[in-house]
C-alpha cells in the first residue's frame, strides 16, 4: 500500500456515501469507515504566536524558517512522551496520543523547551507557542489527517483561547490530571460565540 492509498481509500468511501440512493446503505458505508478509520485519541493542537505581525516586520523567510526550528524541536518531543504526529500544517503541529496525561507532559515540556531555548540565534529564538488538548472518537488517517469533534475543540482551545506559553485542556480531562505531581490545574469557564465552554489551564508547579 503506497502513503496516499489511505487517503485514497478515505475519499472513496466518502464518495460511495455520496452516491448511494438509500439510508440504509449509507449507514453501513458510515459504519465500514468508522470501522476502519474511528479511533479514541487525546488530540493535541500546538499554534506559533506572530506569524501576521513577524512576517510583515521581518520577512516570510524569517518566520519559515522560526517555523522550521519550532517543528524540529517539537517532534522529538512528541515521541518522548508517546505521542504520534499527524501533520505540520504551516505555523501548527497536530498530533494525537493514547494517554492524556503524555500529552499534558509533553505539553508543559514544549513550553519549558522554549522558554530555555537561548542559542543567540535570533531567527529561533523567543518561540512563543499556544496548546489545545481534547479527547474523543475521530477519524484518522495515517500520514495523512484526522476530523472529529475532539480535533475542532483542541484546536479552538489552542489557536483561539490560549493565550501565549499557555495550554488548555477540555474539561473532560480534568480527571486524568488533576492531582498529578508537579502540575497545577486551574479550571476555566468562558464563552465562545455564545456558548459556555467548561476547560482548565494546566501549567508546572513552581
Amino acid at each position: 500500500m503506497t502513503n496516499d492509498q489511505p487517503m485514497q481509500e478515505f475519499y472513496d468511501c466518502l464518495d460511495r456515501c455520496n452516491e448511494t440512493t438509500t439510508i440504509e446503505a449509507r449507514a453501513t458505508l458510515e459504519a465500514g469507515l468508522w470501522a476502519r478509520f474511528g479511533t479514541e485519541q487525546t488530540v493535541l493542537v500546538l499554534d506559533m504566536a506572530g506569524f501576521t505581525t513577524k512576517v510583515q516586520t521581518h520577512g516570510l523567510l524569517f518566520f519559515l524558517r522560526k517555523i522550521r526550528y519550532m517543528q524540529k524541536t517539537v517532534g522529538p518531543l512528541l515521541t518522548q512522551w508517546n505521542g504520534r504526529l499527524v501533520k505540520f500544517e504551516a505555523d501548527n503541529v497536530y498530533a494525537v496520543f493514547t494517554s492524556s496525561l503524555d500529552a499534558v507532559r509533553c505539553a508543559l515540556s514544549i513550553h519549558e523547551a522554549f522558554h530555555n531555548l537561548t542559542n543567540g540565534l535570533p531567527d529561533v529564538d523567543n518561540v512563543v507557542v499556544s496548546i489545545g488538548i481534547a479527547r474523543g472518537r475521530i477519524l484518522m488517517i495515517p500520514g495523512h489527517d484526522f476530523f472529529g469533534d475532539a480535533v475542532n475543540l483542541a484546536s479552538k482551545l489552542g489557536e483561539d483561547l490560549a493565550g501565549h506559553r499557555e495550554t488548555f485542556i477540555s474539561a473532560d480531562l480534568l480527571a486524568d490530571v488533576s492531582g498529578e505531581p508537579g502540575i497545577k490545574v486551574e479550571p476555566l469557564d468562558m464563552a465562545v460565540g455564545g456558548i459556555r465552554l467548561a476547560a482548565a489551564r494546566v501549567s508546572r508547579i513552581a
